[in-house]
């Protein structure tokens, strides 16, 4: 945010929380109803894709048929995890023993089958789940898009992966700068908001975000992009910036 104004720097507090202070602004912060009640947000700065359920692309394919297409709703989201494991009772889902992966995901999988569910315990539990579904030790683990880029950078074959969306699940989260209620938060808010329009339409912001993600998530993650930032992903790097 360095074209902010220089008068807006000086008296320009940045801290994680405290209300004591007349002049507060944070970055990356969530848009919750509460937090609006005492704060001005910005429009989206970040942009993380949220859990999605991972599996082999041969899993789902055979010989050109889309096995899934019958679980999916209209926004090609997994309707549920019985849905699932209804149509394939053979299929096993990898899990991290204790991990929560919010309300709407924990609720379905405590009804999932002992037969159907891997839970894994341990450190490096989720590294062991991606290297097991890797080696087709199992079908499906449910991960972060950015902890999977990870996994299948560090794996020495090449292997073709697909991921979807879970219904229920929030696609994704969004990343805002947030400021004081006041007169100078809004001149902050507003200036931000003129340097992120800009910014929307830059490669190396895109890339920023992308460079994280597998190819298995950039289809959804161009989708998205266009969705939270209004402008097509501006995916290709130009000499000028």
């Amino acid at each position: 945010m360095s074209s902010i104004s220089s008068h807006a720097k000086e008296k320009l507090i940045w801290v994680t929380d405290d209300k004591t202070l007349p002049n507060i602004c944070t970055s990356n912060r969530i848009k919750t109803e509460k937090r609006l009640k005492e704060n001005l947000f910005s429009s989206p700065v970040n942009l993380f894709l949220s859990t999605r359920l991972y599996f082999l692309h041969e899993t789902r394919y055979n010989q050109g048929a889309d096995l899934f297409a019958s679980l999916l709703n209209e926004s090609g989201e997994l309707t549920s995890f019985e849905a699932l494991f209804s149509a394939f009772p053979e299929f096993v889902l990898g899990v991290s023993k204790g991990r929560s992966f919010g309300s709407a995901l924990d609720n379905q999988l405590r009804n999932v089958s002992d037969r159907n569910l891997i839970l894994r315990a341990g450190v490096g539990r989720y590294e062991a789940l991606t290297k097991m579904l890797f080696k087709k030790r199992l079908d499906f683990i449910i991960q972060f898009p950015t902890e999977f880029k990870r996994e299948i950078d560090r794996y020495s074959e090449e292997l073709e992966v697909s991921s979807l969306a879970i219904a229920g699940n929030d696609q994704y989260i969004q990343g805002h700068i947030a400021c004081s209620q006041s007169d100078f938060g809004e001149n902050v808010i507003a200036q931000a908001n003129i340097i992120l329009r800009k910014l929307y339409q830059q490669a190396s912001f895109y890339h920023a975000h992308s460079r994280y993600l597998s190819s298995a998530d950039l289809i959804i993650f161009n989708q998205l992009y266009q969705e939270v930032y209004g402008v097509k992903a501006p995916w290709r790097l130009t000499t000028h910036e």
